[in-house]
């Protein structure tokens, strides 16, 4: 959720459309806000435990400093949005976790994720967290998304796997974007999880080459793929999705 040129509602529709396409095959179940307040948030929080939620989407903006956009409640119009801190959003998965516990992924689909949000997830419990380091163009995140849940959807469970071949597609996207003579599109994405060092995931050279100076990527040699506005949740049997 949030202002400016972030597409929420085109990656919404996505989302919806492909768990909708795959809901026979991995009994999925899905609900969510097109424009979210940050109470909205806690209501659905509150009952992820119930639902059996195993993953919570983001998209829309996000600060440097890790707060994320939700929209204002005041007159019930929600046409602005105000960040909420960082420490309030993570209390809310901490209270999750402590008490429920069915949470396992958050996909922080957003710019400035990974920093201050992500790891402090990671800190309070979140096994696995899909995020952003710096800024993201529109439509690398949603490609991203796309990718990411396509291959999850095949491998239910298995996210390092899911993001891995989901980071090296929107690779070659972002490739053939600059083959258009189109500027090199912002955003490298990163996976924090338990016991999983982000450095050991792999950037090619020619990434390096053509990202811009403010995005920090690490070469490493690229290893042989071993397999294949809102926010949501998914479970592996049954998938609770808030979008």
């Amino acid at each position: 959720n949030g202002e400016g040129d972030t597409n929420c509602q085109g990656e919404q529709d996505g989302l919806t459309q492909l768990l909708q396409d795959r809901a026979a095959d991995v009994g999925c179940k899905y609900f969510g806000y097109t424009a979210p307040t940050f109470s909205d948030f806690i209501r659905s929080m509150d009952s992820a435990g119930r639902h059996v939620v195993k993953i919570v989407h983001f998209a829309g903006h996000c600060t440097p400093e890790g707060d994320l956009h939700f929209y204002k409640d005041v007159t019930g119009k929600r046409a602005e949005t105000e960040p909420i801190d960082v420490k309030l959003v993570v209390a809310e998965f901490q209270s999750h976790l402590q008490y429920e516990g069915t949470v396992e992924c958050v996909v922080l689909n957003a710019c400035f994720t990974e920093r201050e949000l992500g790891t402090s997830l990671l800190d309070v419990g979140v096994k696995h967290v899909v995020c952003w380091r710096r800024k993201v163009d529109d439509q690398v995140a949603q490609q991203m998304a796309k990718l990411f849940y396509e291959q999850l959807f095949e491998n239910p469970g298995s996210y390092h796997r899911a993001f891995n071949y989901a980071k090296k597609q929107v690779r070659e996207f972002k490739k053939k974007l600059g083959r258009k003579g189109k500027p090199w599109p912002h955003g490298t994405p990163y996976f924090l999880s338990q016991g999983h060092d982000p450095a050991s995931d792999d950037y090619s050279e020619d990434e390096v080459a053509n990202a811009p100076e403010e995005v920090e990527v690490i070469i490493e040699d690229e290893p042989e793929e071993a397999g294949g506005g809102g926010f949501a949740g998914a479970s592996a049997e049954e998938v609770e999705v808030i979008i």
